[in-house]
């Protein structure tokens, strides 16, 4: 079945178009520039909406926008973990202390969701048991929500280090 979409011809026309793509990839004029040049915009744009997300979140933040912060925290951290070829040391220290918060971030997810969980299945027989384990998530899930600003509070400060390191 696979061999014969392979033979059609829209098939035909796209793995040409990739293979052409691979022997003559369609650089723009920044291919030009020195990639420590490029690094700084890389990691920036990724930060930049990062940090707009922590800035517009509620305080407290909302279960909801702290799982936004760390698609953004992912993001910045995979920008910073790409960086760190060209950029060296603060580059892997940034995408460490990113790290830090996304996780911080994760378990906080993941207690939400847990919660949420246990009070769809709270009821029966097993309500005591799912109400507690319920409480049990719900605790961990403010800890890390009142945790994840010192762990961005260590970003931040790891992220104007990569600045003056790519700047100078």
């Amino acid at each position: 079945r696979r061999g014969a979409m392979l033979r059609e011809p829209r098939s035909a026309a796209l793995l040409q178009e990739l293979v052409d793509a691979a022997k003559r990839p369609p650089f723009n004029a920044a291919a030009d520039e020195p990639a420590c040049d490029a690094i700084g915009d890389l990691v920036g744009g990724a930060w930049s909406a990062l940090r707009k997300r922590v800035r517009a979140r509620t305080r407290p933040a909302a279960d909801g926008e702290l799982h936004a912060i760390r698609i953004a925290a992912k993001r910045a951290r995979y920008a910073a973990e790409a960086a760190a070829p060209v950029a060296g040391r603060r580059a892997h220290t940034l995408a460490k202390a990113v790290e830090d918060m996304q996780t911080i971030l994760g378990d906080q997810h993941d207690a939400v969701t847990a919660r949420e969980q246990l009070r769809s299945l709270a009821g029966g027989e097993h309500a005591f048991l799912a109400g507690e384990l319920a409480a049990l998530a719900h605790r961990t899930a403010r800890a890390k929500a009142g945790s994840w600003c010192d762990a961005w509070r260590t970003a931040k400060r790891e992220h104007r280090r990569f600045r003056r390191a790519v700047r100078a």
